[in-house]
């Protein structure tokens, strides 16, 4: 009895109100889900995004990065450079370039993974559990493919859209915005998530879409602002260490890394379930759950008109 009442307790503090909402309410909604669960959340991002930041740092010393930042700036204001000098900066050039793309793939198999852990966590809150980091991680982990599969496929069908033509690229997006969400919360593959966004989004396209440049403008000024610390940092660091831009580009990142991403998994995570209560009556089928005996209603039954068995959005 105990136990579920701090169960219950917790719900209240924790979980925003389960009922639709508008667009600026969904953002403020996941900002207020990062600010109540912010220890296990940026630890999750944290001990996903700080190893990869430190590795990164090492890479780029160990290759000196920083010597080959002062052979562009001599390339740039000393026309009387050497031939040795010349081919030692195209060769070291070329092993950065390498290394570059090497480190650019592990930090996106750091973002997918950090994206599955922290999502994970965000719809803990939402279903009544209490998160935990080690947890997150460890789902993560093991749905770890299932979430690169998903992400790569709404990669390359939006990217495909925004070459042919802005629009379709677009709306791809959009409409693929919440896969991540449904995949973690739904136990669901790559593509049976796919096609579950695109049924709850369809309906609500231009609220997504208004959620979604909201959060992106969020998004990019935090990194600005990071990325402008980084600057400010290099700036009045000492001249002579070539090494510093570099260590400050790194640690700017990565710090914009742990704090974003718990953001983007509540906005997604908000999002998501936002979608199913206006689609599925998802907030009454919860409290039908929580007040009852602890087995949840059947999900509404298809018809030849709603062959997916969402019922009426809007409702």
């Amino acid at each position: 009895m105990l136990r579920r009442l701090n169960l219950l307790a917790f719900l209240l503090v924790n979980r925003p109100e389960l009922r639709p909402l508008a667009v600026g309410e969904i953002i403020d909604a996941a900002i207020k889900v990062v600010s109540s669960n912010a220890r296990v959340l940026f630890t999750i991002a944290a001990m996903i995004f700080a190893p990869l930041g430190i590795l990164q740092l090492m890479a780029y010393t160990a290759f000196g990065a920083g010597d080959i930042a002062s052979l562009v700036n001599t390339l740039a204001v000393d026309s009387t450079i050497t031939d040795e000098q010349f081919d030692l900066f195209v060769d070291s050039a070329v092993q950065l370039l390498i290394l570059g793309l090497a480190l650019a793939v592990l930090a996106g198999v750091g973002t997918v993974l950090a994206q599955g852990a922290t999502v994970k966590a965000v719809a803990d809150v939402y279903q009544g559990s209490v998160p935990e980091w080690q947890e997150s991680i460890r789902f993560g982990f093991r749905r770890f493919f299932a979430i690169l599969g998903a992400v790569l496929m709404v990669f390359i069908g939006s990217t495909f859209g925004l070459i042919f033509c802005l629009v379709p690229g677009v709306w791809l997006y959009i409409s693929w915005s919440v896969t991540v969400p449904a995949l973690v919360v739904e136990h669901l593959g790559a593509f049976e998530a796919i096609q579950r966004s695109y049924r709850l989004v369809r309906q609500r396209f231009w609220p997504v879409l208004g959620v979604v440049l909201l959060s992106v403008l969020l998004y990019g000024t935090v990194s600005y602002l990071f990325s402008l610390a980084g600057s400010l940092f290099t700036f009045l660091g000492d001249e002579t260490s070539v090494g510093i831009p570099v260590a400050a580009s790194v640690i700017s990142s990565t710090l914009s890394s742990i704090v974003v991403q718990p953001f983007i998994a509540a906005v997604l995570i908000v999002l998501y379930f936002d979608l199913r209560v206006r689609a599925e009556g998802y907030d009454l089928r919860v409290m039908a759950t929580e007040l009852g005996d602890g087995t949840p209603p059947p999900p509404p039954t298809s018809s030849p008109d709603d062959p997916f068995g969402l019922g009426s959005p809007g409702t």
